[in-house]
C-alpha cells in the first residue's frame, strides 16, 4: 500500500472513531441530564437521613444520660400504676367471688421490667457501646450480618483455629458478627451486638457520608458514560498495542541490522 494512501485511510478512520466518540458523548449527557432530576431526588433524601442520623446522634451523645434517667423514672411510674391496677382487680375479683359472682374481671398478672432497665442502663453509655458503628463499613454491612449471620457466622467460627481463617473471613467475614470465641470482643462469639438496631440508625449517616454518597455520583457518572468511556479503553488500548507493535518491529530491525553487520564485519 502506497504510504498516502495508508496515511489517509488512518486519517479517515481517526475521524471515524471521533465522530462516533463525540455522539456517544452527546447520547450519555443527554440520558444523564434526563435522570438528573431523580439522582437528585434520592441525593436529597440520603442527606435527609443524614440529618436526622447526625440530629439523634448528638442527642444522644449529649443528653444519653438524662434519656436513661428519664426511662427509668418512667419504668417505676409506670410499675407502680401497674401494680396499683393488678392490686385493685385483684380486689374487686375477691369482692366478687365472696358474693359468689366470680371473677367479673380479667386477671392482671404482674410484669418484669428488668429488660427496660437494662436497656436505660445501656442508653447511658451508649457511645461505648455504638463506637465499633464509627466504622462506616461496619454500618454499612451491619444489615447484611443481621440477616446473614445466623447462616455463616457458625461455621466461621468452626474454621476459625485453622489456616482456613484468613480466606474464608476475606470472602464471607462481611456477612458475619465477628466469628472469634471471644466474648470480650465487640459482637464476638456470633453474638448479637447491644443496641444495634438504635447503634445503626445513629450512626448510618457515617456510611451515606463516606461511602455511599461519593460512590453514588461516580456509579452514575460510570452507567451513563460507560461506552464513551469504554470507548477511550478500547482506543487506549489499541494505541499501546500500535506503539508495542511499532517498538517491537524497530527492535527487530535492529537487531537483523546489527547481525548482518557483525556478518560483513567477519
Amino acid at each position: 500500500m502506497h504510504p498516502l494512501r495508508k496515511v489517509r485511510d488512518v486519517r479517515k478512520g481517526v475521524e471515524q472513531w471521533v465522530e462516533r466518540f463525540v455522539s456517544s458523548i452527546m447520547t450519555a449527557s443527554e440520558n444523564f441530564i434526563f435522570d438528573l432530576k431523580h439522582m437528585i431526588i434520592t441525593f436529597v433524601i440520603i442527606g435527609i437521613i443524614c440529618v436526622i442520623s447526625i440530629f439523634l446522634f448528638e442527642v444522644f451523645v449529649i443528653g444519653g444520660p438524662f434519656i436513661s434517667k428519664f426511662l427509668e423514672i418512667l419504668s417505676v411510674v409506670f410499675l407502680a400504676i401497674y401494680d396499683g391496677l393488678v392490686f385493685l382487680v385483684s380486689a374487686i375479683n375477691d369482692v366478687s367471688d365472696f358474693f359468689g359472682g366470680g371473677d367479673c374481671l380479667p386477671e392482671l398478672h404482674p410484669v418484669s421490667v428488668t429488660s427496660f432497665f437494662k436497656y436505660a442502663d445501656d442508653l447511658d453509655d451508649v457511645m461505648s457501646l455504638c463506637s465499633p458503628f464509627e466504622d462506616p463499613w461496619y454500618t454499612l454491612f451491619y444489615p447484611i450480618k443481621t440477616v446473614m449471620s445466623e447462616h455463616t457466622c457458625f461455621w466461621l467460627r468452626y474454621l476459625h483455629p485453622t489456616l482456613l481463617r484468613i480466606p474464608t473471613m476475606f470472602l464471607f467475614g462481611w456477612t458475619s458478627y465477628d466469628p472469634t470465641p471471644d466474648l470480650n470482643v465487640f459482637d464476638g462469639n456470633c453474638q448479637s451486638p447491644e443496641l444495634g438496631p438504635l447503634c445503626f440508625v445513629l450512626s448510618i449517616h457515617f456510611s451515606l457520608i463516606m461511602i455511599v454518597i461519593p460512590w453514588y455520583w461516580i456509579v452514575m457518572v460510570i452507567i451513563h458514560f460507560f461506552r464513551p468511556i469504554l470507548m477511550l479503553v478500547n482506543a487506549a488500548l489499541r494505541v499501546v498495542y500500535e506503539i508495542v507493535l511499532v517498538l517491537a518491529i524497530a527492535t527487530h530491525r535492529l537487531i537483523e541490522k546489527y547481525e548482518n553487520y557483525v556478518k560483513r564485519s567477519q
